[in-house]
């Protein structure tokens, strides 16, 4: 049996470990604030899930920290109305060899869309032709090429663009007839 010594000694250590009190006011408080935080970190993981991108306005790229080109490429697709996904990487091989990128491709920001690599800067009226025609490639490419000016300013001058087929066979993609619309 314990003595009243002992008994005085087991709640003076039960009250070091127990702890503090809260109030039910507190304890609302601290129960309102985590349910809130909850709520909105899984509408924040789920929205992909319950409003899923639309495939034919998603366009997804990966580019290096050097690459000072792809900003401008994918604001551009953006203003167009497409969706863009970037990743910055250090190393973009995984997904090009995900993507099927032919390695004699060595584009600094390699991209997808409805299962095509694209490689450049391809134009938001291609990407609306690709998504219209479905070419039988996989995937479409365009080399554009830098002209510098008198005073030292560059320019981007766009190349043509090539589909690409399973082999990594170039075939230049030839523009669309005078009158044709695209979706």
């Amino acid at each position: 049996m314990q003595n009243s010594k002992e008994r005085r000694a087991i709640k003076k250590r039960a009250k070091a470990i127990a702890p503090p009190s809260v109030s039910p006011k507190e304890l609302k408080t601290a129960i309102w604030i985590a349910l809130s935080l909850g709520v909105v970190a899984a509408a924040i993981f789920l929205w992909p899930v319950l409003f899923p991108v639309p495939k034919a306005q998603l366009v997804e790229v990966v580019w290096k920290h050097e690459c000072s080109c792809a900003s401008r490429w994918m604001d551009s697709l953006r203003a167009e109305g497409y969706t863009v996904r970037d990743f910055e990487l250090d190393d973009t091989d995984t997904m090009r060899r995900q993507w099927r990128v032919p390695d004699s491709i060595e584009g600094c920001h390699p991209a997808s869309y409805l299962g095509y690599f694209l490689d450049g800067h391809i134009p938001a009226a291609a990407l609306r032709r690709l998504a219209s025609e479905r070419p039988q490639a996989i995937g479409l490419q365009r080399i554009d090429t830098v002209e510098r000016g008198a005073d030292g300013s560059e320019k981007l001058v766009p190349g043509e663009l090539l589909l690409i087929s399973g082999d990594g066979t170039a075939t230049p993609w030839p523009p669309m007839q005078r009158g044709a619309k695209l979706p």
